[in-house]
């Protein structure tokens, strides 16, 4: 606004000149229809790269369910590990040692002391192949019910497969499921319903 008193041609000029470098900038922000979509890649971290089974290429922590066992069923725990990619986060969870809080809550794990570490691999898009843990073949019957039971809660929690096959090498291995029976096919949580968990 030009000023009350003092030149009016000043003040004019210099709302030229304003309105002469401001109005080429204004006519640039106009939208217009765009000839084709642009495409918008999400990274597998926004879409939850644990759940897919993907790397986590930012390194951080990742949080996975993993069941242990109380009395003689399932019970959900939540254990922080480093990232990883396939099916390693979920394995390396579950193998981790019970700790000091767990046991106070009364946790345990059925899976042999001798296994310190969990392999396995995406077999068909909805099998973990997962490596026979190393003594479960000395384990009880019922002991290795609960530790594939453990496998199969803890791998079908945070990965694409929903069925888990016992293998060593490429060879199935037996495992028990409800009521004793003994399998070589892919196990399915379904198959340890008896001693999942309550809640």
């Amino acid at each position: 606004m030009c000023p009350p008193t003092g030149p009016r041609r000043r003040c004019g000029v210099r709302l030229g000149v304003a309105l002469a470098v401001v109005g080429p900038l204004l006519a640039g922000c106009t939208l217009s229809a765009q000839s084709e979509p642009e495409r918008v890649v999400v990274s597998t971290a926004a879409q939850g790269g644990a759940a897919s089974g993907a790397s986590n290429e930012s390194g951080v922590p990742l949080s996975m369910q993993v069941y242990l066992v109380r009395g003689n069923r399932l019970e959900r725990v939540t254990r922080v590990v480093p990232p990883g990619t396939g099916l390693e986060p979920a394995l390396r969870a579950l193998a981790a040692p019970v700790s000091a809080g767990e046991l106070a809550a009364g946790l345990r794990t059925a899976l042999p002391a001798t296994s310190r570490s969990l392999g396995g691999t995406m077999g068909d898009p909805h099998t973990a192949d997962v490596a026979v843990p190393v003594g479960y073949d000395r384990l009880s019957l019922g002991e290795q019910q609960l530790a594939m039971a453990q496998i199969v809660f803890t791998v079908t929690a945070d990965t694409l497969a929903d069925r888990v096959r016992l293998v060593s090498g490429s060879r199935p291995v037996a495992v028990p499921v409800a009521h004793g029976d003994l399998v070589t096919r892919p196990v399915s949580r379904q198959d340890y319903a008896v001693v999942g968990p309550t809640r």
